[in-house]
């Protein structure tokens, strides 16, 4: 007897699983669905990362390209700031020289001046001794001139 009753049990068993096999196979479909499902729900959640990603990508390499064009900018007033204080630089330069070369032609001019009318102005308030009348300035030997004076003085 106890080897019906396990047949029976066996057989109600079998009977249950070929009833569930179709019940079976609706899930395995439901479950493959919801697994699909959730990796598409996934797959969203990557894409929308994926595009907000992208987004700020963009919105970087727009800022770098402002970000660029500003540096660029910034570069060519700079250079032209550069240009600008290196002529400026030269022409006072110039000027410096020309005021330098300007001063220096005044200052030789005013020391030959001087120098002349220092040189007058001794001749004027020292007397004549005899040797002195037999050389002058240049070094020329003179002697008593046919008017008397002790020599001709051109000046």
């Amino acid at each position: 007897m106890l080897n019906v009753t396990l047949d029976l049990d066996a057989a109600s068993i079998v009977a249950d699983s070929i009833a569930a096999l179709p019940l079976a196979g609706h899930c395995l479909a439901l479950t493959t669905s919801l697994v699909a499902a959730h990796e598409n729900e996934r797959d969203k959640e990557r894409i929308a990362a994926l595009e907000l990603e992208l987004d700020t990508l963009r919105q970087t390499a727009s800022e770098n390209k402002e970000l660029k064009t500003s540096i660029e900018c910034l570069q060519d007033e700079l250079t032209g700031e550069k240009d600008a204080r290196a002529k400026e630089q030269q022409s006072r330069t110039a000027k410096s020289k020309t005021l330098e070369d300007a001063l220096m032609a005044k200052t030789d001019e005013s020391y030959y001046c001087d120098y002349e009318e220092k040189e007058t102005h001794q001749r004027k308030e020292a007397p004549l001794t005899q040797a002195d009348s037999y050389l002058n300035l240049e070094g020329f030997v003179i002697g008593p001139s046919s008017s008397g004076d002790l020599f001709d003085d051109p000046l």
